[in-house]
């Protein structure tokens, strides 16, 4: 967390130098909406049992708004929200060893769920303009009120072997196949926020860019379950951004 606070300040204050010809069109107030793909990185770990934890999702829609009062032409408050939505679906085998075949079993799994977040909460803003272009750098950082909501939980178990053709087959006497589902899980915390990324403003009111984005948070209880949701989420984005 120290060294993402020190990241932080460092893109708030490293582009002075460009801001002698900042946003020609300079507005006090700034509304802008935008929406685009999160492709994530980063930890989680939600423990539904001991052989099931749920991993981060990787790939999210992430709409958004941003309004913001500028006291000067580069820094200024404001409030931001952000939409996340996301699914995940993953896999993973080990050998089977609690009963002996003539060939090795495996034991499969499959694993599913969806999750939304929603976020907002006050937070500072700068942006500075490259030269006389077109290309705008713009950075903020907030605290954030967080709900986070995981549903459709979904575990698949199933066991068999590889047979010469390379497909699954399944012994006389092997265990049964499991599916099991999970009740929906939500929650609400406090967390940190911070992007950065660059934009080309193609019209006044119309930009496109790609930007970096963390979330910062910690659920100690969801409310369906005394489970805990950790979520250190730092995504890259690629957005259409609408000002007005």
């Amino acid at each position: 967390m120290k060294q993402t606070l020190i990241l932080t300040l460092s893109l708030l204050l490293a582009f002075p130098v460009y801001s002698q010809s900042v946003i020609k069109e300079y507005r006090k107030f700034h509304l802008s909406v935008d929406a685009g793909w999160d492709f994530v990185q980063g930890t989680s770990n939600t423990i539904l049992s001991n052989d099931f934890t749920l991993p981060l999702t990787k790939k999210g829609f992430t709409p958004g708004i941003d309004a913001t009062y500028f006291f000067t032409k580069n820094y200024g408050i404001g409030v931001k929200y952000r939409f996340y939505k996301a699914s995940r679906e993953s896999s993973s085998y080990s050998e089977y060893t609690e009963q002996t075949f003539e060939d090795p079993v495996y034991e499969y799994n499959n694993n599913s769920f969806k999750e939304t977040t929603h976020l907002v909460g006050p937070a500072f803003f700068a942006r500075w303009s490259l030269g006389s272009t077109k290309w705008i750098v713009s950075t903020n950082a907030g605290v954030v009120y967080l709900h986070d909501k995981i549903s459709k939980i979904q575990r698949k178990e199933y066991y068999g072997f590889i047979n010469k053709e390379g497909l699954i087959s399944y012994p006389p006497d092997f265990p049964e196949s499991k599916r099991l589902g999970y009740s929906d899980l939500s929650g609400n915390t406090i967390g940190f926020t911070l992007s950065a990324g660059i934009r080309y403003q193609i019209f006044p009111f119309l930009g496109a860019g790609i930007s970096a984005n963390g979330l910062f948070a910690s659920i100690s209880k969801m409310e369906q379950a005394n489970i805990s949701r950790k979520i250190n989420r730092i995504g890259v984005s690629a957005a259409i951004d609408f000002s007005f």
